[in-house]
């Protein structure tokens, strides 16, 4: 089907009446979908909104009375195709964006989904962002003769010089059993994203994600506890400690998941963003278990900062735009390649530094207002942009044609920029 075909004429003109009605809108409207309908027999095309209140409505004589029995099949491209043609139409639309055009059956359910006019993704942190920022040690299990206090301590030595809130848990349970923890070791070697190894009285003790201490460390678990580490609670994030390359403890920490957690996930997703993804340094079992509670689309478990990184450039280089959230050292190189980089307020200071923008870590609520105001204030560039550019361009024109005076013009002109500028100081989330 050549693209001077009637029909592919008809379908532009009829989303032309879409955007010209869309254009007279005065109000801020918030639009994920558009669905388009077509009903064979007459060969309407109706177009309604996500609440399924018709906006407009033609007839593509084409597609009248159609006996096509691949008729959806036929048709989705040479939708797609007009759609994406008007690509600049929409995007001068004095709209909130991402929205999607989705193709609908008679019965309402989605066939196609024809074209985003923005297509964003948010990539969330799991520890500290989706979950609280104060995890607490919820269970020792050791896989040596050593008693809890006696491992608990060990691993609280060493992670005393480690900044992340994992390692604070274990710091603060060692002081609440009032645990002496006095430095016994040499000089502690700290591996981003992976964890830490030093020597105490003579033996090599490791301790960090399940990745740094079997696949990186090659530690080795004791004869008969195969079992015991398979039983491990999957709610828990876990912290494997090693000594002299044997398994000595797990630490089973607990990191509940944010109260809002799911909401937000889920304005989120209302407010444009196509795609949530999760990543963690954490186990496939703990990262399935959050990422089911928290709704996010993808999780990606046991990522190291360079896959986080690689992630966001692959993201960019099919054209999303990519937002990163994160708190600690291994964000920071996501948070340096994304679009925008935000970091929560009481994260790692190297996070805080890189990121562009740093919310409030008490409530994740902040990122749905943030892409709120981020989205209005655009939609506002563009109507005092237009505004502005029509204002002056009439009083040009009525200048030129002796129809009004200088100082009428220039009267006009200063009391349009002022009001302009008086509708721009109003709150954005009003």
């Amino acid at each position: 089907m050549s693209v001077t075909s009637p029909t592919i004429q008809q379908i532009e003109r009829a989303l032309n009446k879409v955007a010209a009605k869309f254009s007279m809108i005065k109000t801020d409207p918030v639009l994920t979908d558009i669905h388009l309908q077509i009903k064979p027999e007459s060969g309407e095309l109706l177009v309604y909104n996500d609440d399924f209140d018709e906006l407009t409505r033609c007839v593509v004589e084409e597609w009248i009375d159609s006996k096509d029995e691949n008729f959806y099949e036929t048709n989705v491209p040479v939708l797609r195709k007009c759609i994406q043609g008007m690509q600049e139409v929409w995007e001068k639309l004095p709209i909130l964006k991402p929205f999607s055009f989705v193709l609908i059956d008679e019965d309402q359910d989605v066939v196609s989904d024809l074209y985003l006019v923005d297509d964003d993704t948010i990539i969330l942190d799991k520890t500290g962002t989706i979950t609280r920022a104060h995890p607490t040690v919820a269970e020792i299990v050791p896989f040596n003769q050593e008693s809890r206090e006696e491992l608990l301590g060990l691993a609280a030595c060493l992670e005393e010089h480690f900044p992340h809130s994992m390692a604070r848990a274990v710091v603060r349970e060692a002081q609440k059993r009032g645990i002496d923890h006095e430095e016994r070791h040499s000089k502690v070697e700290y591996i981003v994203a992976h964890g830490i190894s030093s020597m105490v009285d003579g033996s090599r003790v490791v301790i960090g994600s399940y990745h740094f201490a079997f696949e990186d460390e090659g530690c080795q678990i004791p004869e008969g506890m195969g079992q015991r580490l398979e039983g491990l609670p999957e709610e828990y994030s876990h912290l494997y400690m090693a000594v002299d390359g044997k398994l000595a403890a797990v630490i089973c920490i607990e990191d509940p998941l944010r109260e809002e957690a799911a909401d937000v996930v889920a304005s989120l997703k209302k407010s444009g963003f196509r795609k949530i993804v999760m990543m963690t340094g954490d186990s496939e079992r703990t990262a399935r278990s959050i990422a089911l509670k928290a709704g996010v689309d993808e999780y990606y478990s046991e990522v190291l900062p360079e896959d986080k990184a690689a992630f966001v450039e692959k993201e960019r280089e099919e054209g999303k735009k990519v937002v990163m959230v994160g708190d600690g050292m291994n964000d920071s190189p996501a948070l340096s390649a994304a679009d925008a980089g935000i970091a929560i307020s009481d994260g790692a200071q190297l996070a805080r530094e890189i990121a562009d923008i740093t919310v409030d870590a008490d409530h994740l609520s902040g990122l749905v207002d943030l892409k709120s105001i981020s989205d209005r204030l655009a939609v506002r560039i563009r109507k005092n942009y237009f505004g502005i550019i029509g204002i002056n361009s009439m009083l040009i024109l009525l200048g030129a044609g002796g129809l009004i005076q200088p100082t009428v013009s220039a009267f006009v002109h200063n009391a349009s920029m002022l009001a302009i500028s008086l509708n721009s100081m109003k709150n954005l989330l009003d």
